[in-house]
């Protein structure tokens, strides 16, 4: 007998809570549920100025770090 078990995708984070000031932008949101399995971080894309382009900023943002 083999038993297999698989992880669920975690649900969608609520909609986050942005506070700016200055050059910095802070993002904050609930953990979502996540099926009992850790999340160790998040992908975040920033919508760009033509408004249809999203890219990630690995640099300075990068979903894991508080």
């Amino acid at each position: 007998m083999v038993s297999i078990y698989a992880a669920t995708v975690p649900a969608t984070p609520n909609i986050p809570v942005t506070n700016v000031s200055g050059n910095n932008v802070v993002i904050s949101w609930d953990i979502p549920e996540n099926g009992g399995v850790t999340v160790t971080s998040f992908q975040i894309l920033i919508r760009q100025s033509d408004g249809t382009t999203f890219s990630q900023d690995t640099t300075n943002c990068n979903g894991a770090n508080l």
